[in-house]
């Protein structure tokens, strides 16, 4: 995955958040940190239904604290955001670990944290996904995913 991201950064971010059945941006340049989203259905009050969703970042270079809360900023600001992901290559140091503590939980059907962090090695060793309510329009095929990779 290391050479797809030297070969083709964009090409990369959105195998990242495709593979974590998400949805990918339009945009390459400027998008403010988005690479991409997952949405769910937040039950109200009165049985109606809201879309929220995850904001997920994709980084394949270095990953810095300033990233994680670059992005807490964006999902705090956006309308239908309720949680924080990002991928990278890199695992998050104590400091992004504490500002992941900082953001706290969200109560679903069970508590997700707000800020999740996944690694490339996460997602193709152990076949991992972000913790968040029943997605819309996602189907989980990672759990029997066989991953062909060429380069």
């Amino acid at each position: 995955m290391l050479i797809l991201w030297r070969r083709d950064p964009f090409q990369f971010q959105n195998w990242a958040v495709e593979y974590v059945s998400g949805f990918c941006t339009n945009k390459k340049t400027r998008d403010g940190g988005v690479d991409g989203r997952l949405y769910f259905k937040e039950r109200g009050r009165r049985g109606q239904s809201n879309l929220k969703g995850m904001i997920i970042s994709v980084k394949g270079g270095k990953l810095n604290l300033s990233d994680v809360r670059d992005l807490m900023g964006v999902v705090t600001s956006d309308p239908q955001g309720v949680f924080g992901g990002i991928i990278s290559f890199d695992e998050p140091t104590k400091a992004m670990r504490d500002f992941q503590a900082e953001q706290g939980l969200y109560q679903g059907n069970k508590q997700y944290p707000v800020l999740q962090f996944l690694s490339v090695k996460e997602m193709l060793e152990n076949k991992r996904l972000f913790n968040i309510p029943n997605t819309v329009n996602r189907k989980d095929t990672n759990k029997n995913r066989q991953q062909e990779i060429y380069f």
